[in-house]
C-alpha cells in the first residue's frame, strides 16, 4: 500500500487504519511517503522511493494506491506486466486539483500530468471513490471498475452531547486547513450575519488564520473567532466536543467533487455537521438524509424547536451513519484481501 503523507495527515490515518484492518487476514505492508514542494525537486526523491517500491511490488500481490496515481506510477506499470491486480483510491482529481490550488500553470505540465493521470486510471483493475459526485466527474468517465466507498471513521466514537445553544450563543468548530478552496471567510461572515444572537468560531488548524478572517470579525459584531492551531489528530475529537456543529466550508467557486475527511471528525466527535459551499448532490444526500448534516441555509432558517429535534435526533441518526459505512467498508476489505483458508 502507497499512500501520499505523514502518520498524521489525513490519507496518511486512513491508509494506516484500512492496513491495520487487512492485516487482520494478509500480510499488508504501508509506505507513508512524503515529497518537497515543487515538480523538480519532487522527481530525485519520486524516482528513489518508486525503484524500492518497485522492487517490493515483485513480492506482492495487490498493489494498493492513492491520488495521484502518477507518484505511484513506475510501481502500477511493473505490478500491471507481471500480473498483480493495482487498486486505487482516488479522493482528489490531478492536475485539476493542483490547477484550482494554483500550484500548476505551465500548460505542459499540466498536460503531462493529465496523460500520467488517465494512462493510471486504465491500469486499475478496481477504483474507489467517496461519493456519486466523483464517480460522475469527467476525468473518469470510461474507465472500468468504478466503485463508491465512503471515507471511513479513523477515531473512536465519543457519545454525542446533548446541549442546546446556550443563551442562543451559536458555537461552532472548523478543523482542517484554511486556503483558498475552503472558502472559510466568506462561510463564517454569512453564517454570523444571518444567525440571529452571538457566534462563537473555534478554528484548529496549523495554517494561520490570515487578514480576510480577521476583516470578517471586524465587519460582525456578533462574531467571535478562537484560533488555537494545531492540536495532535488523537487529541481532537476531545477538544471539538464544546461546539454544537463542526463547520465544513468549500469555496462556493470550486468546481471539484469533494468529501471532507473532517466529516468523520465530526461526526466522531459526537457533533453534527454545517456545510456550506457548492452543490455536491452525493455529499449533501449523504450528510442531510442521514440526519447527521444541515446546509447553512437549514440551520439559519430553523426556529427552536426544529433545532432542538434536530440534535435530540442526531445520536441515533450519527450511530446509524457510522455503521453504514463500516458495513461497506467490509465488503470492500473482501474484494481487496487475498482468500485464505480461513475464508
Amino acid at each position: 500500500m502507497l499512500a501520499n503523507g505523514n502518520a498524521n495527515q489525513t490519507t496518511g490515518r486512513l491508509f494506516t487504519t484500512l492496513a491495520r484492518r487487512l492485516s487482520e487476514r494478509n500480510q499488508v505492508q504501508l509506505r507513508l511517503r512524503q515529497f518537497p514542494r515543487g515538480v523538480f525537486r519532487k522527481l530525485p526523491a519520486l524516482l528513489r522511493t518508486e525503484l524500492a517500491n518497485c522492487q517490493s511490488v515483485l513480492k506482492s500481490d495487490r498493489l494498493i494506491v492513492h491520488s495521484s496515481l502518477s507518484l505511484s506510477f513506475l510501481t502500477m506499470v511493473v505490478a500491471r506486466c507481471t500480473g498483480r491486480p493495482v487498486i486505487a483510491f482516488i479522493w482528489d482529481f490531478y492536475p485539476e486539483s493542483s490547477q484550482q490550488y494554483g500550484s500548476l500553470r505551465n500548460p505542459l505540465l499540466i498536460l503531462l500530468y493529465r496523460m500520467s493521470e488517465r494512462f493510471a486510471y486504465r491500469m486499475c483493475e478496481r477504483i474507489f471513490v467517496p461519493s456519486a459526485d466523483y464517480a460522475r466527474f469527467p476525468a473518469l468517465k470510461g474507465f472500468r471498475g468504478i466503485e463508491v466507498m465512503p471515507l471511513w471513521p479513523c477515531d473512536p466514537l465519543l457519545e454525542p452531547v446533548r446541549r442546546k445553544p446556550s443563551d442562543r450563543t451559536l458555537r461552532i468548530v472548523f478543523a482542517g486547513q484554511i486556503n483558498l478552496i475552503r472558502g472559510l471567510p466568506q462561510s463564517i461572515e454569512r453564517l454570523a450575519r444571518s444567525w440571529r444572537s452571538q457566534v462563537w468560531i473555534e478554528i484548529f488548524s496549523t495554517s494561520p488564520p490570515g487578514e480576510e478572517l480577521g476583516r470578517a470579525a471586524e465587519r460582525c459584531a456578533n462574531l467571535r473567532l478562537v484560533h488555537h492551531g494545531f492540536v495532535p489528530p488523537d487529541e481532537l475529537p476531545r477538544r471539538l466536543r464544546n461546539s454544537l456543529f463542526g463547520l465544513v466550508s468549500l469555496d462556493r467557486s470550486f468546481s471539484l467533487p469533494a468529501f471532507p475527511s473532517k466529516i468523520l471528525t465530526y461526526l466522531a466527535a459526537g457533533i453534527p455537521v454545517i456545510y456550506d459551499g457548492p452543490r455536491m448532490p452525493a455529499l449533501e444526500t449523504a450528510l442531510y438524509d442521514a440526519g447527521v448534516g444541515l446546509s447553512l441555509a437549514d440551520l439559519t432558517a430553523f426556529d427552536e424547536d426544529a433545532l432542538d429535534t434536530f440534535l435530540a435526533e442526531f445520536p441515533a441518526a450519527r450511530n446509524a451513519f457510522i455503521a453504514s459505512i463500516g458495513a461497506r467498508l467490509e465488503r470492500i476489505e473482501k474484494t481487496i484481501r487475498i482468500p485464505t483458508d480461513r475464508d
